[in-house]
């Protein structure tokens, strides 16, 4: 399925359009990485999806769908897409950027919170469902990890690559068998049946039993037997929890999603109107939560944001220019110059944008000489950066009007040129230096 047609493909953004902040981390088939945008230095969230990866782990669909669902869905407690674009190479997510990491975080450190924040983050939670619910779109993956904290800690919720459209105005896609993480999916997706935003309502019941248990309703040795107790509606309280919390547990964790609180229409005793009647909500006004910042200690505020590492990329976006490349590759036997002094010549010289990393180009000088030997440095204060050994395995390839690839035996390098005629000069020259000293079938 190809993601053309996308409401949301409308922009002529184009990845030089932002600067790189730092890395933020990755998933299965992504990275997310902090840039800030040149035109307006507004810093957001930029979530690079490769489209080769996407295609090989099938991920297109998911990417339609959280695209779709994201634009239809405006609300303070749902993280905004800003916008998307592509090149040649990967899909561009543009999104708000929220900086205290995910509820998962807080749960780590915490384990168990007060009544009052849990009480909040319940209200908050409730009222981004009831606005999600309400537009259509069941999330089917609510959990802590998905959760994230804004700058004042209210929650925002993201990943909506498995959300469901319940309405007619939603696209149609194909119903995906599993989905949702084990120790959160409901009785419904273990039997294999439809699910959809009574789901949701099962996953917020096991978060309002881990606020205050400090730990998931439903956990075992294996995955199996997790499902299992899932499916029977199988767990138990410790004696000290609220008789509230107890209460509106037990109406949410109901196996029949028929019977489940918040999944009624709207004037049965199931709506969510009932479910914000609830006793376990007393003094809670759901409209005004937002204007009443959760009570953080300093201590955890602390705690929160000194794990937010800078996580190593397995991809550093110099690593080339850290190590001399001329160490990685070195050729079995240099080849005899033809001419004593052909090896300080410079066949060639100019700028080009040299791929550094997984992401963002920078100016680089290269410089190509009869060693055979490419070099390359800093464009703007002329510092070496590194060279790139021309042998027999090495070939210059042009990859599209302006971008082109230098292909060695260890690794692939990849460079765009200032014009499309400097990108064949350059593939052809690199080439025919290549050829004259390790002529073809020799």
């Amino acid at each position: 399925m190809s993601l053309e047609g996308n409401a949301a493909l409308k922009n002529n953004l184009s990845i030089r359009d932002f600067e790189k902040i730092r890395f933020l981390g990755k998933g299965s088939y992504a990275r997310i990485v902090l840039v800030k945008q040149k035109t307006n230095n507004k810093v957001c969230a930029l979530k690079i999806i490769p489209k080769a990866l996407m295609v090989k782990e099938g991920k297109e669909t998911e990417v339609k769908i959280e695209c779709e669902a994201m634009l239809r869905l405006d609300h303070e407690g749902i993280i905004k897409l800003y916008n998307t674009f592509d090149d040649e190479e990967n899909f561009y997510l543009l999104l708000e950027y929220v900086p205290n990491g995910s509820l998962a975080n807080l749960l780590s450190i915490r384990q168990v919170l007060d009544f009052n924040l849990a009480q909040q983050y319940i209200t908050e939670i409730v009222n981004i469902l009831e606005h999600m619910h309400g537009k259509g779109i069941a999330h089917r993956d609510l959990k802590p990890e998905n959760i994230m904290l804004s700058e004042d800690f209210h929650l925002k919720l993201g990943d909506f690559g498995t959300a469901k459209f319940t309405d007619k105005e939603g696209g149609e896609y194909k119903e995906l068998a599993f989905v949702g993480t084990p120790e959160y999916v409901s009785p419904e997706v273990v039997l294999g049946k439809d699910s959809g935003p009574a789901s949701d309502l099962w996953a917020l019941g096991c978060i309002l039993y881990q606020f205050f248990v400090g730990t998931l309703p439903f956990t075992n040795k294996t995955e199996f037997l997790i499902l299992d107790a899932i499916s029977k509606g199988k767990y138990e309280f410790p004696q000290h929890i609220d008789p509230n919390v107890i209460d509106l547990c037990q109406k949410l964790l109901v196996v029949d999603p028929n019977k489940r609180l918040g999944n009624g229409s709207i004037n049965s005793p199931l709506s969510y109107q009932s479910l914000k009647q609830h006793k376990f909500f007393k003094g809670i006004k759901f409209d005004e939560v937002l204007k009443i910042k959760p009570v953080i200690s300093v201590e955890v505020m602390y705690k929160l944001r000194s794990e937010k590492k800078i996580i190593k990329e397995e991809e550093l976006d110099s690593l080339d220019e850290e190590i001399n490349a001329e160490q990685l590759e070195k050729p079995s036997k240099s080849p005899k110059a033809k001419n004593p002094n052909e090896a300080n010549i410079i066949m060639k010289e100019g700028i080009v944008l040299k791929k550094c990393g997984w992401l963002f180009y920078k100016k680089r000088t290269l410089k190509l000489t009869g060693r055979p030997r490419l070099s390359y440095y800093d464009a703007e204060d002329a510092t070496y950066k590194g060279d790139i050994a021309l042998t027999g395995k090495t070939k210059a390839v042009k990859i599209t009007a302006t971008k082109f690839q230098i292909m060695t035996a260890n690794r692939t390098y990849y460079f765009e040129g200032l014009t499309a005629k400097d990108t064949v000069q350059w593939t052809e020259m690199i080439n025919t230096i290549i050829d004259y000293y390790y002529p073809p079938n020799t």
